[in-house]
């Protein structure tokens, strides 16, 4: 089975834990299929713990954790999104807020795969808000013994082609878990960062542009 992973190797930021306060929050939504083990990835990460039942069938669920990112407190909200193969709504509602975003399918099910290939990237990232947010494509339950329909190179030309990180993990066998938590991670806390320079850097402008105004006004 194949183990390989691709993803942003040069960004090895420092990820610490655990703070009690923060001071930026991170949303990050995981979604995909029922079934294709989105609840225990989650649970992988945050507990280190497999449970064979830990699937559910409709809900959203989140789990909390804070590091230390750049010497900054980060609190990391993950999103569980179940069942979206089954509900005719649009992705972009259940993701809103978000600012990264997991998106898994099972190599065994290949539904899965078309439900990720067609409509999430060709329909619904397309057409919507989530178009620039950082990404990941993970395929889950590589530790099968059975042959898998979907191949690693498969996975791989959808991530290139959206130019997203690519990581094949194991729930069961704690496969690049880890690895592939902290490439979203870092990814969403550079995307975040950026975000909010942008943000005070369009508020002093605006300050600027009222400030100028007013002087305006006064000589006048």
């Amino acid at each position: 089975v194949s183990t390989q992973s691709t993803g942003n190797q040069k960004k090895k930021k420092k990820i610490m834990a655990i703070v009690a306060d923060y001071d930026l929050l991170l949303k990050i939504g995981v979604i995909g299929c029922r079934k294709v083990g989105k609840t225990r990835y989650i649970n992988r990460y945050f507990d280190n713990s497999y449970d064979e039942d830990a699937s559910k069938q409709f809900s959203v669920d989140f789990r909390v954790k804070d590091l230390e990112i750049e010497e900054k407190s980060v609190r990391i909200q993950v999103w569980d999104f179940q069942s979206l193969f089954n509900l005719a709504i649009r992705i972009e509602n259940f993701c809103r807020g978000a600012h990264g975003i997991v998106i898994m399918y099972d190599v065994s099910n290949i539904d899965s795969f078309t439900f990720i290939s067609d409509k999430l990237f060709n329909i619904e990232f397309q057409n919507s808000q989530l178009k620039n947010i950082p990404k990941i494509l993970i395929a889950n339950k590589i530790d099968l013994k059975t042959d898998p329909k979907i191949s690693f190179d498969q996975g791989k030309k959808l991530a290139d082609q959206f130019q997203i990180p690519f990581f094949e993990v194991s729930n069961k066998q704690s496969i690049n878990i880890q690895q592939s938590f902290e490439t979203i991670i870092i990814d969403t806390y550079n995307y975040r960062k950026n975000q909010l320079i942008q943000q005070q850097l369009i508020q002093q402008q605006q300050q600027q542009q009222q400030l100028n105004t007013n002087k305006s006004c006064l000589i006048l």
